[in-house]
């Protein structure tokens, strides 16, 4: 279940007597056929956390809901021999990526065929799964150490070094000479260049030219330019703190490696550097010389010199126009997000 603010663009079905799991388990296949014979009325929890409940009314649904501690709901433990994976941080994302791209790949080729792959590319183990409509011409793919997964439409051009695990999405390509370790995930229509490491990017987002990306996740309607780079590593080899929004400030992530968390429609010009543990909010546009802030707030149009607040219409237009070039529409649902999280945010691009 979405939070409340994301309830209009992410509504959940408004049914009775299914089965409601937290959105940020990861489950196996033995959790998923221990809670699929989940009876009615039984609500289970791990370390005070809602994992699972079967048979509520999802209609006024609430983690917190009196309904959960009623006679009607009985609360059963989850058997010793299955363990609990969970997304606890933005950064377990990526650290769990290798571990997901698994358990997806036996998953989603479970009975299927790949179609052929063109004899022109070298392949090193057996776990490459291509679907219809996708291409990979002349290129280096290792699956020794994670699956490859090609959706339909996906293009690996000429020339790329890749290391499994890899998700490539429907429509996404892989530009020629691109170098790519595992374990990464790149969403539908995206374009890849350059060095990524054990990142994720979400649906519709550019990083076509060279310059690296390491540990990181990029949201929706991103365009990293030319020669962009993302510091992943200190040079001290310390961990890594971020900026988050809960907290309000900086916390303590236990990590030596991480890159950049980037918000959607956000967008930085060419030769771009951005620091270790670098926090960029949605709809920003980031340029210029020298190391932006770790934290750039949501809605904010600047770099290292200077930051002031990008106007909410023209962050609205330019969504729109960059959408309108893959022939969709910024809905109203999105637009109406879009407004919340501006005015929500202006307290931190006023400090």
């Amino acid at each position: 279940m979405a939070r409340d603010y994301l309830r209009e663009l992410f509504p959940i079905a408004s049914i009775t007597g299914d089965l409601l799991i937290n959105g940020s388990l990861l489950p196996d296949r033995d959790l998923l056929d221990f809670l699929m014979t989940l009876p009615p009325g039984r609500v289970i929890y791990h370390q005070g956390v809602l994992l699972a409940v079967s048979g509520a009314d999802f209609s006024n649904f609430s983690p917190k809901n009196e309904l959960l501690n009623s006679e009607k709901f009985e609360s059963i433990s989850l058997p010793g021999n299955i363990p609990i994976v969970k997304i606890n941080q933005v950064w377990d994302f990526y650290l769990l990526n290798s571990q997901v791209l698994e358990f997806d790949f036996d998953l989603m080729t479970r009975g299927r065929e790949s179609v052929p792959i063109d004899a022109s590319n070298r392949l090193i183990g057996d776990r490459i799964f291509m679907e219809a409509g996708a291409s990979v011409s002349a290129s280096t793919i290792n699956s020794t150490s994670g699956p490859v997964y090609l959706a339909a439409g996906a293009e690996i051009q000429e020339g790329a070094l890749i290391r499994g695990g890899l998700y490539l999405g429907a429509g996404a390509t892989i530009k020629m000479g691109a170098k790519l370790y595992g374990a990464s995930s790149f969403g539908s229509s995206c374009k890849i260049g350059g060095e990524v490491t054990n990142s994720i990017i979400h649906d519709n987002s550019n990083k076509a030219h060279d310059g690296y990306l390491g540990n990181s996740i990029i949201g929706s309607w991103c365009n990293l330019g030319a020669d962009t780079n993302s510091s992943n590593l200190k040079n001290n080899y310390g961990e890594i703190s971020i900026h988050t929004h809960p907290e309000g400030s900086k916390i303590d992530t236990g990590q030596q490696f991480l890159g950049m968390i980037m918000g959607d429609h956000s967008k930085c010009g060419i030769n771009t550097m951005f620091n270790t543990g670098t926090t960029v909010g949605v709809s920003c546009n980031i340029f210029g010389t020298g190391f932006p802030p770790t934290f750039i707030p949501s809605f904010s149009w600047g770099g290292a010199d200077h930051l002031e607040s990008y106007r909410i219409d023209k962050a609205i237009e330019t969504a729109r126009r960059v959408m309108s070039r893959r022939h969709l529409v910024l809905s109203t649902e999105e637009e109406s997000l879009m407004r919340y999280i501006y005015f929500w945010t202006a307290k931190y691009r006023q400090k």
